[in-house]
């Protein structure tokens, strides 16, 4: 089962209190900002080899072995919450501890694209 993230937010405009639902992005850049000193040229290559990891994980998680999808797992566990992508983490902890669950590979596949079109729409070219 896939976890909403995100925030409510108060509409204070309106004269009344409206709340709102507002989804956060799959990546926490204030997390990275502040990893990479506020380097914007850092941040944007941590970005790229971050992807280009993703991608490679994504062959292993859809037809590795346990042994070795448990290895990537750990491995895009720690890389994913380096960056600020807490949920791919959260999801990737699952596999690394239920390895057999097909449905946490389901939910790996969604947040890397989902990662992916957002780090696409950072670079305009979305």
């Amino acid at each position: 089962m896939k976890k909403n993230e995100g925030r409510l937010e108060y509409d204070g405009d309106s004269g009344q209190s409206q709340r709102k639902f507002v989804e956060a992005p799959p990546i926490d850049m204030a997390h990275l900002t502040r990893h990479t000193l506020g380097d914007e040229e850092i941040a944007r290559e941590v970005l790229d080899l971050f992807l280009i990891e993703m991608r490679s994980a994504q062959e292993v998680v859809r037809g590795g072995e346990e042994t070795e999808l448990r290895a990537v797992a750990h491995r895009i566990k720690g890389a994913a919450r380096a960056v600020g992508a807490f949920g791919l983490a959260d999801i990737a902890a699952r596999i690394e501890d239920e390895p057999e669950e097909g449905g946490h590979v389901d939910d790996f596949n969604g947040r890397i694209s989902d990662i992916e079109h957002y780090i696409l729409s950072l670079k305009g070219r979305n």
